[in-house]
């Protein structure tokens, strides 16, 4: 039985008329494990109502998805990367459990009925669970690598004067001082888990799978410049006297004291830079005169040439570090690209695809075949063999 608080509170964000007290209120309820089961008892018996074809709140599935999301920022705000495990799992269960396909805006239940068959093997040998550790490698300003899982609580690395330590929460602290110019370079490969790592200006870094940053262990010059292959979140230290530079392929941004997202993935068509907070200035290589200065809520589109979105969706941009596939506004291509870099397969395309785009979330700590059922919803199966993953729309 649920609790009547907590079935009112569900009740006003399902229809969208939950002030925002009243929503952290709901968030409070759905922390405390206690719950768990009566908050899933809530979600499936809205689920239900869908299935009997009746039609929610437009909007219902992404108030529910904001105020489960929310739990996962708060822990991210207090710079500790993994929330309490329990908490973390069921919050993403729920997560998962929701996506919304444009056409229609229905909130779909993502579990199979009893005699549904799928295109995919259900044998654990061909699925491929959400990525466990990070899989990090450091590389020293000596050549030496190390494999950063392999460290313990309080272990110390010294590279020179500069010594690194990792964290209970996993995070990696530079500290101490060295005159000379040392780069260290850390990288995630596919099917790693993002990374939190603090540079010895204090500035905190996110890394994400399939990505690596290069950086120096002390930052001795009148810029702070680092160097990012993929996906990395920032929240940079102010330092007037000091501008913060990232380096990508094809731009160039810089900052004094922010909060923003870099994606420069080689596989997607543009480098996306989306401001948090405070201020940064774009720039696409080779173009310095044609930059563009952002404000809070923008977004820079760096390819040929530099494209200004004034109303970002900072949720999507930063979904993958708050533990979720963001499916809002992109077609299937785009949420491959994602699923390839996080469960480290290959994906192939059998036929042709409609154009549809999808909204809602989807939680990263779900496995590939979770995920596979919740396309098949949607009219696409896929075959997934040996960490080869081919996708074809269903017949009719």
């Amino acid at each position: 039985m649920a609790d009547p608080r907590l079935s009112y509170l569900f009740n006003k964000v399902i229809e969208k008329s939950a002030s925002s007290e009243e929503k952290e209120e709901l968030q409070a309820l759905l922390l405390d494990p206690e719950n768990e089961n009566a908050f899933k008892a809530l979600i499936e018996e809205a689920f239900l109502q869908v299935r009997q074809e009746v039609k929610m709140n437009d909007n219902a599935a992404a108030e529910i998805l904001e105020v489960i999301g929310s739990m996962d920022q708060a822990a991210s705000e207090s710079k500790v990367i993994a929330m309490n495990t329990r908490k973390r799992k069921w919050a993403a269960v729920a997560a998962a459990a929701v996506i919304i396909v444009a056409a229609g805006w229905f909130l779909k239940l993502q579990i199979p009925a009893e005699n549904k068959s799928f295109s995919y093997t259900d044998n654990e040998k061909h699925n491929v669970a959400a990525p466990a550790r990070s899989q990090a490698v450091l590389t020293l300003s000596s050549g030496k690598t190390i494999l950063l899982d392999s460290l313990g609580e309080g272990d110390v690395v010294t590279d020179g004067a500069v010594k690194l330590a990792k964290g209970a929460d996993g995070r990696i602290v530079y500290t101490g001082l060295d005159q000379k110019e040392a780069f260290n370079t850390i990288a995630l490969p596919r099917g790693s888990r993002p990374l939190q790592l603090v540079l010895s200006d204090g500035t905190v870094t996110w890394l994400n799978a399939a990505s690596a940053i290069t950086y120096p262990t002390n930052f001795t010059g009148q810029e702070r410049r680092v160097k990012i292959e993929g996906e990395a979140y920032f929240e940079v230290a102010h330092d007037k006297n000091k501008p913060f530079i990232v380096q990508t392929g094809v731009s160039r941004v810089q900052v004094l004291g922010t909060h923003f997202n870099v994606k420069a993935y080689a596989d997607e068509s543009s480098t996306d830079i989306t401001l948090i907070e405070g201020s940064v200035r774009v720039e696409r290589t080779g173009q310095e005169n044609a930059a563009v200065l952002l404000q809070p809520g923008q977004q820079a589109l760096v390819a040929e040439s530099i494209q200004l979105v004034k109303e970002a969706d900072l949720k999507a941009a930063v979904a993958w570090k708050n533990g979720y596939f963001s499916l809002k506004g992109t077609d299937l291509y785009s949420i491959m690209r994602q699923v390839a870099r996080w469960y480290d397969v290959e994906v192939f395309y059998e036929g042709t695809f409609s154009d549809q785009k999808f909204v809602g979330a989807l939680s990263r700590d779900i496995s590939l075949n979770d995920l596979l059922k919740s396309l098949e919803e949607f009219g696409i199966e896929g075959r997934l063999e040996n960490r080869q993953l081919t996708l074809h729309m269903k017949n009719k």
